[in-house]
């Protein structure tokens, strides 16, 4: 047996088996040198399939293992990883557009609070409180003891309501004291 016919004997055979090899790498340094390379690489490929005896396996159930797993590795790389990271980037783009909004309201400064009192002409301190009071605005942020939104009688029998809201909400507040005072059921048509 030559050299080259000994080294396409160990590419293409079994590396426990090779009984026509042995004869020659027993005498040939460099294919038995040829011989342990791959009796090493094998065993090395054997170990990292984990565990796998590459003296007691066939060549070709290893390289089945080996193309499995690299298989299996492509897979997780090109499909598992790209659709966890686009279910990532929805559930934060998710968690932003719902969050975001309370997150900006909690953080944010509080509407201006103005104080104002306004004269009435037909409807009494108490009627106009009561029915001015569910316009308020409800407090949006518990950290903000500037957000008192607040409605109250004027004292000592005037004729009048004292109203405490964002500036938005006192802009209503005439159109609202117009439509109560002009309904029939108003303290002074009584």
């Amino acid at each position: 047996m030559t050299c080259a016919e000994c080294m396409d004997s160990l590419l293409t055979a079994d590396l426990s088996s090779a009984t026509e090899s042995r004869a020659h790498t027993g005498i040939c340094e460099r294919c038995t040198q040829a011989l342990e390379i791959l009796r090493t690489s094998e065993t090395a490929l054997a170990e990292s399939l984990g565990g796998v005896d590459a003296n007691t396996k066939a060549p070709e159930y290893i390289a089945a293992i080996a193309w499995n797993r690299v298989r299996r590795a492509r897979f997780v790389r090109r499909v598992v990883i790209p659709i966890a990271i686009v279910i990532a980037v929805l559930a934060g783009a998710l968690f932003v557009t719902k969050t975001g909004p309370e997150i900006k309201r909690m953080t944010g400064a509080p509407p201006p609070v103005v104080t104002q009192t306004f004269t009435l002409r037909c409807l009494s301190p108490e009627q106009a409180e009561s029915l001015l009071k569910p316009y308020m605005p409800v407090p949006q942020n518990p950290r903000w003891q500037a957000e008192m939104f607040d409605v109250r009688p004027a004292a000592d029998g005037l004729r009048a309501v004292t109203v405490r809201a964002p500036a938005a909400t006192l802009a209503l507040v005439p159109k609202l004291l117009q439509r109560f005072e002009n309904d029939p059921g108003a303290a002074c048509r009584r």
